[in-house]
């Protein structure tokens, strides 16, 4: 509200209902300047000299962070574009590289995944061409999250983030640094890292920002470094495990305080936990109010996500025989598999044990389904999945215990156990998974 106020006083009217007509006329007009500059142009554009445009650019910058956090996609689209129309006119502000990179999350949401990534770039080479270190952290992190990762490999993309992480830091803002953290340790997280490297950071992380007197900001982590405790937690009971309360946060005191994003993200985890130990129905209960939520659908985020509730669904519509389960299986590997076709590459060790489940539903051909869950777990390794990687193995011993094959089907078991047991606790470090799977699978030794 106050922003609208004050960016009426400067010229510029947000119309107080919004309606997808304001959003899609605006987004016309700025597709064809950006359709008529190379980025080349665009990132070498002139630092804006009007003040006024530029402290309307800063204000619809704001609101536009805030929305997309929210999930008010009309407000959030709109305010970005504006930003980004003026700059085309106007010339370069500090905040330029911001409302280019949401417009570009927005244009995902449409569908137009090209123009996003072609966005997420443009804000990059704008951060560089106009050095802000209280704003390049907080570009990276966002488009990183919801653009970069379309056609970049996430694990290289990591590697943008420590020095403007630092920079974010070493002036004391912690607020933009929190957005580039956001996305740093999910990052990490998802692509397997050790879980106790993970965990020294995150408690870095709590350090720093206790040490900068932000408590408050401590929250937005504690949900991740809760999750990878009880993941290597391996003397709790299993029902504790699915349970976000422990050492560093009480779950419902989080859901108290968290904002739309938070909370998300702390349900995603609790949909995680509750497959990893068993809970099918639960966590399926968990997956089908977060399937259609923004980060679901354009983060990078939407690959676990997707991967997960897929496996949960499949879990479900075997034991129910209810193809309203299926259903969101295959909805779940359609998704993947549009990703793959974009040629989003990090997508395609997600789909691999998508299809592994698919097959072990067509088939009883202990080959056919060894060939593909082997393929499963070579992608994994050469990518360096280390989390996918147990997985997949964790799948194979499965499918195959289950078409409960006597002669060579119980040594092609044991062998991908031995090998899920050892990824999950040696290489990922989540002792919790290694107890249950000991404990779940104990009448076959």
């Amino acid at each position: 509200i106050v922003g609208r106020k004050i960016l009426r006083q400067l010229g510029v009217v947000i119309p107080r209902v919004i309606t997808p007509f304001h959003v899609f006329h605006m987004l016309k007009k700025v597709r064809k300047d950006l359709c008529r500059k190379s980025d080349e142009e665009i990132s070498s554009l002139p630092h804006v000299k009007d003040t006024i445009s530029e402290a309307v650019i800063l204000i619809l910058v704001c609101i536009s962070t805030d929305c997309l956090i929210r999930n008010k996609k009309m407000l959030g689209a709109l305010t970005s574009i504006i930003a980004t129309d003026i700059t085309i006119k106007k010339g370069l502000s500090t905040y330029s590289s911001i409302a280019i990179s949401t417009v570009g999350i927005f244009e995902v949401a449409l569908g137009n995944k090209k123009i996003g990534y072609r966005l997420g770039e443009l804000s990059l080479k704008i951060v560089s061409e106009i050095p802000a270190p209280d704003i390049a952290a907080a570009v990276i992190g966002q488009s990183s999250l919801h653009l970069l990762f379309l056609k970049r490999r996430l694990r290289n993309l990591i590697s943008l983030f420590p020095i403007e992480l630092e920079k974010a830091f070493a002036i004391g803002d912690s607020c933009t640094a929190m957005t580039c953290l956001f996305a740093y340790v999910n990052a990490r997280l998802w692509t397997g890292e050790n879980l106790q490297s993970l965990e020294k950071y995150l408690r870095d992380v709590h350090r720093r920002l206790f040490d900068f007197g932000q408590k408050e900001l401590m929250m937005y982590f504690n949900p991740t470094l809760q999750l990878v405790l009880n993941l290597q937690n391996s003397e709790e009971d299993w029902k504790d495990l699915i349970v976000l309360t422990g050492e560093v946060m009480d779950e419902n005191d989080f859901m108290k305080q968290s904002n739309e994003l938070s909370e998300w993200l702390l349900q995603f985890y609790k949909m995680f936990l509750r497959y990893m130990f068993g809970f099918y129905k639960e966590a399926e209960s968990i997956g089908k109010n977060l399937f259609r939520h923004f980060l679901a659908e354009n983060s990078f985020l939407c690959l676990p996500f997707n991967l997960y509730y897929g496996l949960i669904s499949y879990e479900q519509y075997r034991s129910t025989g209810r193809r309203r389960h299926l259903r969101v299986a295959r909805k779940c590997r359609k998704f993947l598999e549009h990703q793959h076709d974009f040629g989003n590459p990090n997508a395609t060790p997600y789909l691999r044990i998508i299809e592994v489940e698919e097959l072990s539903l067509r088939s009883n051909n202990v080959l056919q389904i060894s060939q593909a869950c082997n393929r499963a777990i070579e992608i994994q390794i050469v990518e360096g999945l280390t989390h996918l990687e147990a997985l997949s193995n964790e799948q194979a011993n499965r499918i195959l215990r289950s078409k409960m094959l006597i002669s060579t089907g119980d040594n092609l078991a044991g062998y991908y156990f031995d090998q899920t047991i050892r990824v999950y606790r040696e290489k990922w470090g989540v002792a919790a998974k290694y107890e249950w799977l000991l404990h779940e699978y104990s009448s076959f030794d």
